[in-house]
C-alpha cells in the first residue's frame, strides 16, 4: 500500500478582485445568450467550484458560517488541495 501520510487534502485560497471581476448575469434566452461575448460565472461559489474540481455544497461545507458567494475580496477560504 502506498504511503499517504504525506498528502495534504485541503488548502487555502485568497479571493481576489480578479475572482470578482470574471463575475456576471447570465442571459435567459438562447439567442440573448449566443450574442454575449463570453459566459461569465453568475458566483463566486460557481468559480471555485470549477477551479478546485468540487461542489458549491462542498465549498460551503470547508467553510461554515461563511456564504461563498458574498464574499469580500481577501477573504481566506478553505479548498480542495
Amino acid at each position: 500500500m502506498p504511503d499517504t501520510s504525506t498528502i495534504v487534502p485541503y488548502t487555502t485560497c485568497v479571493v481576489t478582485a480578479e475572482d470578482l471581476a470574471v463575475l456576471g448575469t447570465m442571459a435567459e434566452e438562447p439567442a440573448d445568450i449566443a450574442k454575449q461575448k463570453r459566459l461569465p460565472y453568475v458566483g463566486l461559489g460557481e468559480l471555485l467550484a470549477e477551479r478546485y474540481h468540487t461542489s458549491r455544497a462542498f465549498l460551503a461545507q470547508l467553510n461554515p458560517g461563511k456564504e461563498i458567494d458574498e464574499v469580500p475580496v481577501g477573504t481566506v477560504l478553505r479548498v480542495p488541495n
